[in-house]
This record gives structure tokens, C-alpha cells and sequence, in this order.
């Protein structure tokens, strides 16, 4: 995990930490008096938050926690990621009258963990569940149904929305090939997808799945992506995760079809991925959760997006603004959430949900606002990369194309 440098708060922060009965040894269990003076009374409420995340994560989430303010306290019960003990934990932070009980449970990253998560609470459960960092439609018709979820990832079959509409409106009636990843997420983009090319009147030239997720793709995933490929769509659309997205990519740059656009999940967080063949990302684009906003602010936490970004940089060694992806805003995004809640309940840990069920706000993430099964309705966005920057594309802002253009994989 990346160390932290502690912010530099206004008003000083009393931390008092103490390990957890949940979690085990890598469970943090952090009471921090945000009432702001040596005077808080013994009816100053207090806002208990936790649930297991993957480390690199808990910085910004704790941006929020370790903040002041003068109304309450927040104790906080982050244990490290572990898919072996994540039912038993999540089992007993959601159950009335065990000591690790907390309002808010955060579940951990990905789809697949979010699921996991969610799963294991117990149905009685009355608080808010944080489905933050998964983005597939299941977790939502799941378990989610039942419980008061809230997700802050535009759910994945609206994944190629934005990028195919914004094509269509530039270029008419074009064939689409789909690569896929051997991953629910992914399954549920390519899904969302296909509906999506069916709207917009493209027609599907093929389909192909991969062997293998998050991983170098395999022979036999070459030769299939050579056949779809000798279809010669005028679109690829990549459903899958670092790893296996820029290998698929370089793939089709080295082939014999140059296709005119290339829309893929995860194409641009590491470009390191990309080795000696970096060219390939130039003019790729990629669905993303963040529209960066520096008018769009909350009332409780009013951070815009770059205040948002050098925040971050500076609590995190190594991190600089650039670094900062939509992943550490959504959960950023989901503290401001909760702050909401509680300023608008006036302070009441047990109304956190009740209010943000009603809640229809901006912030610097974008619109808070979610559908009776914990679905975020905000839009989904489309990013480009050009040049050196990343511009975001669709529903607003102007394409770059085709692929065979100079500024592209023409050059």
C-alpha cells in the first residue's frame, strides 16, 4: 500500500486507534473525534463506517473520514481485502448488537467482491451498503434488491452506450465486432453492448471470448480475434480489464485490418501496459465513470474535481493529479454521499440510507442519484486518447477518426 502523508486539516484531528474484532490483524479500527474541540459532550453522535478494501483504496476514502467538522464522530473499521474472510466480517458489521457492527458498510473493489459482499449481509440489515467499485448489472438485480445499496459505477451494459451513439451520429450504418473477457463484468458490458449496437442500427459482425481475464491472451485467443478480424469490422468494441484489453489491442495493430474505431473498457489507465507498442492506444477509446467537474459541488463536502485530485496527490506518496482515475473518485464520491446524508438527517447515523434513497444532487463526480435498486443514474462518459491527454469524447466533445487518420495509428 502506498503510505500516506497526512492531510493538513484546519482543525486537528484526535485519532485513537485500536485493533478490530473483525478482520483480523490487518483490520484498522480508528475512532476519530471530528467534533472539533475538547468540550463534545457525551451526546455527540457517532458515525460508524467499515467493511474490507483493497488497500490502495482506503486513502480516499479516509479523505473524508479523517476530515473535522462539528457535529459528530466517525469511527472507522477498514480491514485489508481478503475473499476468505469477507462473508464472516460483512456477516457481523451487518448484524444488530454485534460489536462490529457498523451504519455503513463499504464493500470491496471489483465485481466479482462486490457481489460477494453483498451476498453476505445479513438480511436484516437497515443501513447503507456501498457497493462503490462494481459495476456489473447483477450485483443490482442480486442481492441489492433487497437491501439499501448504493452504487457509484454507471452499471456495465450502459458501458458502450455513449461511444456507439457518438459514432453513429458521425458515420451512418457500421459493422461491430465484440472481444470479450472470460469475466462477469465484462459479460454484462458485452450484453449491454449488443443491445446497444442493435439501437444505434449497426449490425454485429461477430463475437469472441476469451480464455483467460486480466492476463496475457492465449494462441488460441489470437487465432479467434484473426478470424473476427478477417470480417473486417468497421468498429471493435473490447469488453476486459488490464491485462488482457492492451494485448488484444496491439493484437489488432498488428493485423492485416485496420479497423476505423476501437472503443474498450480499461484501454487507458496503464499505458505501460502497452510496451514498445504505446502507438496503439493513440485515438482508443474508453468508457468512463468521470466527467471531471470544477462547477458541480456538494453542500456538505463542496470539492471540486481538481481540489478533489491535489487532495488526493498530496495524501498519497508517489500520486500525482494525473494519477488520480475515476476508481478513487467514486469512492470519494461515496464519503460525500454519506456526509450529505448526515447533514440532511441532521445528524442521525440511522437515517443515512433513508436519505440518500431520496437524494438528487451534483458533486464533483457527477449526479447522485439512484434507482430503487441502488443503481447509479448518472450517464456514462467516453474518453480519447490524444496526443499526451485523455479528452473526453461522448456524449459531448468531438472524436478523432478514423483510425487510419495521421493523428491516430496513421502517423
Amino acid at each position: 500500500m502506498q503510505s500516506v502523508k497526512w492531510l493538513l486539516l484546519t482543525i486537528p484531528v484526535l485519532l485513537a486507534v485500536t485493533l478490530s474484532g473483525c478482520g483480523g490483524e490487518d483490520s484498522e479500527d480508528e475512532v476519530i473525534d471530528t467534533s472539533g474541540g475538547e468540550d463534545n459532550d457525551a451526546a455527540t453522535p457517532t458515525l460508524r463506517i467499515g467493511g474490507q478494501l483493497q488497500d490502495s483504496y482506503v486513502d480516499a476514502f479516509h479523505l473524508w473520514t479523517n476530515s473535522s467538522n462539528d457535529n459528530f464522530a466517525i469511527q472507522t473499521s477498514f480491514a485489508s481485502y481478503n475473499s476468505g474472510t469477507l462473508a464472516a466480517d460483512v456477516a457481523a458489521m451487518t448484524s444488530a448488537g454485534n460489536s462490529a457492527y457498523v451504519d455503513v458498510l463499504v464493500c470491496p473493489y471489483t465485481s466479482g467482491a462486490t457481489t460477494n459482499c453483498v451476498n453476505a449481509v445479513n438480511s436484516s440489515y437497515q443501513g447503507a451498503v456501498l457497493a462503490w467499485g462494481g459495476a456489473a448489472d447483477s450485483i443490482f438485480s442480486g442481492a441489492c434488491a433487497t437491501l439499501n445499496c448504493f452504487g457509484f459505477f454507471t452499471v456495465a451494459s450502459s458501458y458502450m452506450t455513449t461511444g456507439l451513439e457518438k459514432l453513429a451520429n458521425m458515420s451512418g450504418s457500421m459493422s461491430v465486432g465484440i472481444i470479450v473477457n472470460n469475466n462477469a463484468f465484462s459479460s454484462s458490458v458485452a450484453t449491454g453492448a449488443e443491445a446497444a449496437i442493435n439501437a444505434t442500427g449497426f449490425t454485429l459482425a461477430g463475437k469472441v471470448q476469451l480464455s483467460v481475464a486480466k492476463q496475457a491472451i492465449t494462441d488460441a485467443d489470437k487465432s479467434n480475434i484473426a478470424d473476427l478480424m478477417s470480417s473486417a469490422p468497421d468498429v471493435v468494441l473490447i469488453a476486459g480489464h488490464n491485462g488482457d484489453v492492451e494485448p488484444v489491442i496491439i493484437e489488432i495493430g498488428n493485423g492485416s485490418h485496420m479497423p476505423q474505431a476501437i472503443i474498450a473498457t480499461n484501454a487507458l489507465n496503464n499505458l505501460d501496459n502497452y510496451g514498445g507498442d504505446v502507438k496503439f492506444a493513440n485515438c482508443v477509446m474508453m468508457p468512463t465513470q468521470w466527467e471531471e467537474s470544477d462547477t458541480a459541488v456538494a453542500d456538505a463536502v463542496p470539492w471540486t474535481s481538481t481540489a478533489f485530485k491535489t487532495a488526493m496527490a498530496a495524501a498519497v506518496d508517489g500520486m500525482d493529479a494525473s494519477d488520480v482515475t475515476y476508481h478513487y473518485a467514486a469512492a470519494a464520491a461515496s464519503m460525500v454521499a454519506v456526509a450529505q446524508a448526515m447533514k440532511d438527517s441532521s445528524y442521525d447515523p440511522s437515517l443515512i440510507a433513508a436519505k440518500m434513497k431520496e437524494m438528487d444532487m451534483d458533486s464533483f463526480y457527477g449526479t447522485l442519484k439512484w434507482s430503487q435498486n441502488g443503481a447509479i443514474e448518472k450517464p456514462m462518459f467516453t474518453q480519447q486518447k490524444k496526443g499526451d491527454a485523455l479528452e473526453i469524447v461522448a456524449p459531448k466533445g468531438t472524436v478523432a477518426f478514423p483510425l487510419s487518420d495521421s493523428s491516430c495509428w496513421g502517423q
